[in-house]
Parts: structure tokens; C-alpha cells; sequence
């Protein structure tokens, strides 16, 4: 009587489809939201060593401070002063310092250095 009964079920195709397509969505989602810069950081310290160069140091420091001058968010003023950034000095994919933004000589931010937040402390001296 239900010998020729078959299963229902998703193909293989549909399911590869599938995935790609939520792995299209992820990286669609990073790269808007700006988590996309710190995947990248993620991947290339797995495949590509420890330790930023200073000059990458100093262009994320700088995104710090102009997010900062752009928006006023002092979540980016923040990051600015407290982020611990492991910088290659000698260009051997090794972690040589752990640096802050204002200790990169490359790397200056008026914006952040000369105000004065909210609890009344100037600068990085806030956080």
C-alpha cells in the first residue's frame, strides 16, 4: 500500500545555496555595521602573524579620531585613549610594543587630547 511512498526533504543544491547565501548575509551585515575592519584584523592575525605596523596602527588611531570629530560619540574618544594596540616596529609580523594611540608618534588627536568630557577630566586622563 505505501511502497512507493518517497521522503520529502531539500536537495544538496538548495542546501550549498543556503549556506552561501547566510555567508553573504554575515559579511554584508559586518561591512555595514564596521565590524568588517576588525574580521579582517581577526583573519590576518591567524594567517598573517601578530603585530600591526605602525603606519596601520596609526591609520586605525586616526579613524578613532575622526569617527570622533565626526559623531562626538565618546565611545570612539575611548577607544582612542584605552585600546591596547600590539604594533610590529621592526617588520617581522611580531608583536615588538603594546601601544596606545597617544603614544604613536605618527598618531595625534587634538580633538580628543584637548577636551574635556563629561566627569570634568581632559583628554585620555578621562577614560
Amino acid at each position: 500500500m505505501l511502497r512507493n511512498k518517497r521522503g520529502q526533504g531539500l536537495s544538496v543544491n538548495t542546501v550549498i545555496i543556503l549556506i552561501l547565501a547566510i555567508f553573504v548575509l554575515v559579511l554584508v551585515v559586518l561591512a555595514l555595521t564596521g565590524g568588517f575592519g576588525n574580521f579582517v584584523e581577526w583573519i590576518g592575525t591567524i594567517f598573517g602573524g601578530s603585530g600591526l605596523s605602525v603606519q596601520k596602527a596609526a591609520l586605525k588611531c586616526d579613524g578613532y579620531c575622526s569617527s570622533y570629530q565626526t559623531t562626538g560619540q565618546d565611545l570612539f574618544a575611548e577607544k582612542y585613549c584605552t585600546e591596547e594596540l600590539e604594533v610590529d616596529i621592526d617588520g617581522d609580523k611580531k608583536t615588538d610594543e603594546t601601544l596606545f594611540c597617544d603614544e604613536i608618534a605618527q598618531s595625534s588627536c587634538d580633538t580628543i587630547t584637548g577636551h574635556t568630557f563629561d566627569n570634568g577630566l581632559v583628554g585620555c586622563g578621562a577614560f
